[in-house]
């Protein structure tokens, strides 16, 4: 890097961090105020991941975690989450301090992003004043304050001017190390915008090899060759983290392939997107791409497009890409192809920071040749008859003063331009240039961020600490779940390193949700609630922690509490592994009947832990007669809108809260109830708790008497009671048995659970390992694409030298 491009960087990456300074002064955020970035996929997803990375760092690395729902293979959640050096730098952090850490991240990454494509740029353009303003407006784009939350794109969103200017250098007949390296570390940040940048690279090779530098057929692609070789080599370097991916994404929550309507968006909003001030929350879901990029970028895109010193040959070649870009923002099946296929929930146009990109080149492009006065006054006319089409089409949309604002800017830069001209003043004039752009850019993104719930850091850390005080209580050996009906997010055992029953990600599993719809829970999609003490200890569910918003079972033992947090303990908390007679599993509409039916192919005979009650009802009050030693549940057949329940006369909660999570436990029916509720899709069930506690007894009596359980690795050694061995997890092909099991094999228990099919004896030593789908695979292709890659340079080399 020469001392120009070097200080070109550098006066980049100071304006963009003095304007993201004021992004965060003007939205409180730390360290100006109390306010953090944690929002959205922020906080339900990548804060509780960096608090995972920084126990595996601490711990040791496995491919298997119990605290993602009932267990699950996290190998391809770190393909898709960023594994980026800077993640290291978590352990430094505390759990609550993950908020403040994102918050600094977040800034140095849009700071970065101005800095490589400045470099970018000025390296293509040797233009400084176009460079400067083109990096500061590709960092504070909308994208990237919008999707921060999604903080792995932005990784992408850095690196992808690293990848165009190793690209150019291919096309040059130079080495493709550096594109094959920077292409394999945005895949590795993020295989999913990386699939958008290789298909956007494609597309740049022949517009950069034809339309700007007019390079002849035959040397094209002859250069072709040596691009896609290397983009084949990058991804192959990746394939131990990405093959293991592609198996666990298949099928996952993140997508649909849905045919979807022929249009994703109306034409006329099409406009809008360059305007100020436009972002609404609703874009995130729906709505229209995220193109903002800074009054800058179109009224340069005029200069280029005006500009008599670029080719039209070129021209055209630009012309079609951004037309290529603005059919994938209108059309599904195109949008749906640079999302590998399939439709994005959320996040409808995750692909629209490459547009900005490319605007944003000719942009520079038009900068540095831009008209001389006449000229300027022409493109001024053309910026207002393009803002005009907008105005009709938004007129009563869009606010009068946003069209304003933006349209003035517009007027501003052009007459600085016009100015400068006219003065010959550079420094002067790039500096006025330079402070419009930031002060629009700044304002804009202040705007962005004011739209979103951003976490408090005091907030996060009280409330993380009250849990933590609880989890703390549970200091015990042995295999155990926790579970709670308050939530930071979805991914709470993550969050805060305990074996729980929710996880929520782009790369979820499956079996884990049908075991505890089985049981009578709502799934591992809403917050955690509980079910009843003989679900809960059929899956190692020891502890509960509630915030008193649903009623606790009468059954569970009160621990203590911490703040508004209470804990409970469950006395029937069955062990990680237990023997069965039998695995068969058919009831599924009824959780009572299903867990009756796995109660008794576990002993052998049949046992009704739960029975339907019978009631006397006048009008919306149900009198049931007392039954001792017996806990009442109303089970809520479907989803009630409902209204408040009463119990014995005391307010219980509200029905519509609980039909949510399917049922309510009532109490002990040692004397008569009185029930008030409306509706009618419900019934009543009783728990024998002495039948109960006989089960838990006889079962707990059959259990092997060495259970280890330690993320990917589980050894079991005991006595064989049982044709069936059942472990408290969710089947997957991907666990094998490793040492012991010459004659027994794993199969699925009650449908998704895991058995190791007998035989087991006195004398037996199991040793279950977790081996992710393609993780061989990828360590052989990886181990290939190295040898492919040192071969590249090896040859290189012995190029540069024969022509030296």
């Amino acid at each position: 890097m020469n001392k120009k491009t070097l200080k070109t960087v550098i006066f980049s990456c100071l304006i963009t961090f003095f304007s993201v300074a004021a992004i965060w002064a003007a939205t409180g955020i730390v360290p100006f105020g109390n306010k953090t970035v944690i929002t959205g996929d922020l906080a339900g997803l990548y804060m509780p991941f960096a608090s995972y990375v920084k126990r595996e760092i601490a711990g040791g690395f496995s491919h298997y975690s119990f605290q993602k729902a009932l267990g699950g293979g996290v190998a391809g959640l770190v393909a898709y989450i960023p594994v980026a050096p800077y993640m290291l730098l978590v352990s430094l952090f505390s759990v609550a301090g993950l908020s403040e850490f994102f918050s600094y991240i977040l800034a140095l990454k849009l700071i970065a992003a101005s800095g490589t494509f400045s470099f970018f740029t000025h390296k293509k353009y040797n233009s400084g004043i176009a460079s400067i303003i083109s990096g500061v407006c590709y960092a504070l784009m909308g994208y990237s304050l919008i999707y921060a939350q999604n903080t792995m794109w932005l990784d992408n969103v850095v690196i992808l001017p690293i990848i165009l200017h190793s690209l150019e250098r291919i096309v040059q007949g130079k080495k493709s190390a550096p594109f094959i390296i920077s292409l394999a570390y945005a895949i590795l940040c993020n295989y999913y915008t990386a699939f958008m940048i290789c298909v956007f690279s494609v597309i740049y090779y022949f517009w950069y090899s034809f339309g700007e530098k007019r390079i002849p057929f035959k040397p094209t692609i002859k250069n072709f060759f040596r691009f896609g070789l290397g983009g084949v080599v990058a991804a192959g370097l990746t394939g131990v983290f990405t093959l293991p991916m592609v198996f666990q994404t298949l099928g996952s929550k993140g997508f649909s392939s849905n045919s979807g309507p022929l249009l994703a968006f109306p034409l006329k909003n099409f406009g809008r997107q360059f305007v100020l001030f436009t972002f609404s929350h609703d874009q995130l879901e729906a709505g229209a791409p995220i193109i903002y990029c800074g009054t800058f970028a179109l009224l340069a895109a005029v200069f280029y497009f005006a500009s008599k010193r670029i080719g039209k040959r070129e021209k055209t070649f630009s012309a079609l890409i951004i037309l290529i870009f603005i059919m994938s923002f209108f059309f599904t099946k195109l949008n749906r192809f640079w999302h590998i296929f399939r439709d994005p929930v959320w996040f409808p146009f995750r692909y629209s920071f490459l547009f900005c990109a490319f605007l944003l080149i000719i942009a520079a492009k038009g900068i540095k040749n831009a008209p001389k006065k006449r000229g300027l006054i022409r493109c001024l006319l053309i910026f207002l008859i393009l803002f005009s089409a907008v105005l009709a089409t938004q007129a009563g949309i869009l606010s009068f003063k946003k069209l304003l604002v933006t349209l003035g800017t517009g007027v501003i830069l052009s007459v600085i331009l016009l100015l400068g001209r006219r003065l010959k003043r550079s420094r002067i004039v790039s500096a006025m240039l330079v402070a419009v752009v930031a002060i629009e850019l700044s304002a804009n993104g202040a705007y962005i961020m004011k739209q979103f719930e951003l976490r408090d850091k005091l907030n996060v850390k009280s409330y993380l600490s009250n849990i933590e005080n609880l989890i703390n209580k549970t200091d015990e050996d042995g295999f155990f779940r926790i579970e709670k009906d308050s939530v930071f997010s979805l991914n709470d055992p993550m969050l805060l390193g305990y074996n729980g029953l929710n996880h929520f990600s782009s790369v979820v599993d499956t079996q884990s949700n049908e075991v505890l719809k089985d049981l009578g829970f709502s799934g591992i999609y809403k917050n955690p609630t509980f079910s009843n003490p003989a679900s809960n200890s059929l899956i190692g569910i020891k502890y509960l922690i509630t915030d008193g918003k649903y009623k606790t079972d009468a059954v569970y033992d009160f621990i203590g509490e911490s703040a508004e947090n209470k804990m409970y303990k469950n006395p029937f908390v069955l062990p990680f592994a237990f023997f069965a007679e039998d695995i068969s599993f058919e009831t599924k509409d009824n959780p009572f009947e299903a867990v009756n039916e796995i109660y008794s192919a576990i002993l052998g005979y049949k046992v009704s832990l739960f029975e339907k009650l019978n009631y006397s009802r006048v009008g919306e009050t149900f009198e049931i007669d007392k039954k001792f030693d017996t806990a009442c549940y109303v089970d809520f057949i479907s989803e009630t809108d409902g209204s408040i329940i009463k119990v014995n006369g005391e307010t219980f909660g509200t029905a519509g809260v609980y039909s949510e999570r399917g049922t309510a436990p009532l109490g002990i029916l040692n004397e008569d109830m009185t029930v008030e509720i409306s509706g009618y899709d419900f019934e009543f069930w009783g728990l024998d708790l002495k039948l109960m506690e006989e089960c838990f007894k006889e079962i707990s009596k059959n259990v092997p008497k060495k259970i280890e359980v330690n993320k990917g690795i589980i050894i079991l050694s005991g006595d064989a009671k049982g044709s069936y061995l059942v472990l408290s997890m969710p089947f997957y092909e991907d666990w094998l048995i490793s040492k012991g099991g010459d004659k027994s094999k794993l199969i699925p228990a009650f449908d998704n659970l895991t058995a190791v099919e007998m035989p087991f004896s006195d004398k037996s030593n199991l040793e279950l390992r977790y081996l992710p789908k393609g993780m061989n695979l990828g360590k052989i292709v990886t181990f290939a694409s190295i040898l492919i890659l040192l071969f590249i340079l090896m040859m290189e080399k012995k190029k540069i030298t024969k022509n030296e």
